[in-house]
């Protein structure tokens, strides 16, 4: 599934355009489907608030760009994993129960 706000985009092998990501989020809300979000900036503000799971590489290496990984509570989430890599480090964090926001 491909989250955009442009209608024109040219699907090749049978992706979905969705224009809003909340109600793909609410029909899985229940259920055991993992739903992996990649962004831009706007699509991870509208998911984050709604993830259960993090999975984050941070860059050990300042990098010029215009765009970042938006800002989010850290107390909401517990540290479950981490993996450390030459350039970058790999970070797992599980939400905290009762910081889930209701879709």
């Amino acid at each position: 599934m491909i989250v955009s706000h442009h209608n024109d985009l040219l699907c090749k092998h049978g992706e979905i355009i969705c224009q809003d990501p909340i109600s793909i989020l609410r029909k899985y809300q229940n259920t055991k489907e993992m739903i992996m979000v990649g962004g831009g900036r706007k699509v991870y503000e509208m998911a984050l608030p709604y993830a259960d799971t993090l999975y984050l590489s941070i860059m050990k290496q300042r990098y010029h760009g215009d765009t970042t990984f938006p800002e989010w509570k850290k107390t909401d989430y517990s540290c479950i994993e981490t993996r450390d890599y030459p350039t970058f480090t790999w970070y797992s964090y599980k939400r905290k129960k009762g910081t889930l926001c209701d879709l």
